[in-house]
């Protein structure tokens, strides 16, 4: 525009200004305009190309940390599970013992009320009853000792004081 507007300014004192010469300047211009045109989408593509390229890069950080703290859940969520099944299994453990303690006290009372002495005489038969019940009151009462003790790990370290 400024190159017409020159023209015209130099050509002040003619009148018409040809058309072949209005023509080559609009093509110039024409020109010039396309290629700052080039130039602006050039910039702008790489402008694109370096965001783009941020974007990755934040997007891969974040995927790092959100991994990180998913596994770190994870690890939370595992060491949770197994305390609580350590205190479900110790709760357990010691509802068996305190039912052996009560069975031994019972066992106990019993055993001292059975009054020997009143007997005329005592049968193998009588003394065989009698250890029959006591096996079989074992076996009843102690049988959750021997899961207990089956479930035990079997290569557990086991500490020598040296004196």
């Amino acid at each position: 525009m400024n190159s017409i507007l020159q023209l015209l300014g130099d050509t002040f004192g003619k009148i018409v200004v040809s058309s072949v010469e209005l023509e080559s300047l609009l093509k110039a211009h024409e020109s010039r305009m396309e290629t700052l045109i080039v130039d602006i989408d050039k910039r702008n593509d790489e402008i694109m190309v370096t965001k783009s390229r941020t974007f990755n890069y934040e997007i891969s950080k974040l995927c790092d940390v959100t991994e990180e703290r998913h596994e770190l859940f994870n690890k939370h969520v595992s060491e949770t599970k197994a305390s609580l099944k350590l205190k479900v299994k110790t709760e357990k453990d010691d509802k068996v013992f305190k039912n052996i303690e009560r069975f031994l006290y019972e066992f106990k009372e019993t055993f001292s009320k059975v009054d020997l002495s009143s007997q005329s005489s005592i049968t193998p038969k009588s003394i065989s009853s009698v250890v029959s019940n006591i096996e079989s009151s074992f076996k009843t009462e102690l049988d959750p000792i021997l899961n207990l003790v089956l479930l035990l790990p079997i290569n557990v370290p086991h500490f020598a004081y040296v004196s």
